[in-house]
């Protein structure tokens, strides 16, 4: 018997869960109530058979051997078909039992309940067919409760029997609806939470968090001046030899553990991964929130890093070196574009940091005089003399030993 209600409930939609109810399933679960309903009933009626209770059990064996259809119906997936069916047996039903038991019955209350339970029916159809239907069991509600059918006189006791039993079922039904329009408010409210957040951890995927807070905030550009931060530009020496080695699932992937490596290294020291272009990373300390050690917690960053890839190398069995250039100074900070945000920093001191990645060397980290006067105190340094940068002339540079 489970298994029958669950195919029943089930037939034409594919949700296992309560998060997945669908219009296809309400209409299943509704003629099912509906069914079960008219079925408790005939024991009634066969207590009043002779008042009124032979020809009701009919209307209610007619609307019963009905009610298959609707799941069948969607089980082929002819949906709209299933849920006017529904429609007409419950109407049919209705009129039928209001012509034959008369107003003693409270059967015209039941169209009030349509109205409520049409708009879940017809989630995914026309708005003109919902509002129709709507309608139309307002106009019924009227029309049934302002003319006042006769009743039998030998039908009166069963009648107003019948009015009693409805009430109850109408209360019961009504709850039903409310306990599920509450439990439907409260899916849709944790699918809009669930979304916001799935959309706030893309965007701060992105962007910084205070960044991404301003951009929700307001309309204004985001353009942000800093007076002292450290750029850290690295890159992967000789990428080209792993690109011909490997297919480009295999790269990809090799990039990805080790980017999400440096992830790790970079939020431990405070850092703001800006971009990564192909196997070359863009990391700042001090933007967007200004940092007195932004120069020391960039240099010990790209020493872990290069202690880092070192093992990397080793657990991947490659031989590639890793370049790191470091230059602290003035930069620019804004969001740019509109359809895909990116923050980006700009300045002489950014094209430095780059310049000192390109011009470096495998396994080692170089660093300007700027940053070497911040860390100099710090961490143990080399002057590697001077040499010449692309428009930019001949500048004094060191090594970062440790």
């Amino acid at each position: 018997m489970h298994k029958i209600i669950s195919l029943w409930i089930r037939a034409g939609s594919q949700a296992t869960s309560l998060d997945n109810v669908n219009p296809t399933r309400i209409t299943n679960i509704i003629v099912l109530i509906l069914g079960l309903t008219l079925t408790v009933q005939l024991p009634l009626m066969l207590s009043f058979w002779d008042q009124g209770g032979a020809k009701q059990c009919s209307i209610n064996l007619f609307a019963i051997l009905c009610c298959p259809l609707v799941p069948l119906f969607n089980h082929h997936h002819r949906l709209l078909l299933a849920k006017l069916s529904l429609i007409l047996i419950y109407i049919c039903y209705l009129i039928a039992t209001a012509m034959h038991l008369g107003s003693q019955a409270n059967v015209h209350y039941f169209f009030l309940l349509g109205i409520f339970v049409s708009p879940f029916l017809f989630q995914s159809d026309s708005p003109l067919l919902s509002k129709a239907v709507i309608v139309l069991f307002g106009l019924l509600a009227l029309l049934f409760g302002f003319i006042n059918l006769p009743t039998e006189q030998s039908n009166v006791s069963y009648s107003q029997l019948v009015g009693i039993s409805n009430l109850i079922n109408l209360v019961f039904a009504g709850t039903l609806c409310a306990f599920y329009i509450q439990l439907n408010t409260r899916m849709d409210r944790d699918k809009i939470n669930l979304e916001r957040k799935r959309s706030e951890s893309l965007l701060l995927n992105i962007l910084p968090a205070s960044i991404a807070r301003r951009l929700k905030e307001s309309n204004q550009p985001v353009a942000d001046y800093f007076e002292q931060a450290t750029i850290l530009f690295a890159d992967i020496a000789n990428f080209s030899t792993l690109t011909k080695q490997m297919s480009a699932i295999q790269l990809v992937a090799l990039l990805n553990d080790l980017y999400s490596e440096f992830d790790l290294i970079l939020s431990r020291y405070r850092l703001e991964k800006i971009k990564t272009i192909g196997d070359e990373i863009m990391a700042v300390c001090g933007v967007p929130t200004t940092d007195k050690q932004h120069a020391i917690q960039v240099c010990e960053c790209a020493l872990q890093m290069q202690h880092c890839f070192e093992h990397f190398c080793k657990s991947h069995n490659i031989n590639n070196g890793l370049r790191i250039g470091i230059n602290s100074g003035p930069v620019v900070a804004g969001v740019i574009g509109k359809n895909k945000f990116s923050y980006d920093l700009w300045g002489e001191a950014v094209n430095m940091a780059s310049r000192m990645e390109s011009n470096g060397q495998r396994d080692k980290i170089q660093i300007t005089e700027h940053t070497y006067q911040h860390v100099k105190q710090h961490f143990q340094c080399k002057l590697r003399g001077q040499i010449e940068i692309k428009g930019m002339g001949k500048i004094n540079s060191y090594w970062l030993l440790k």
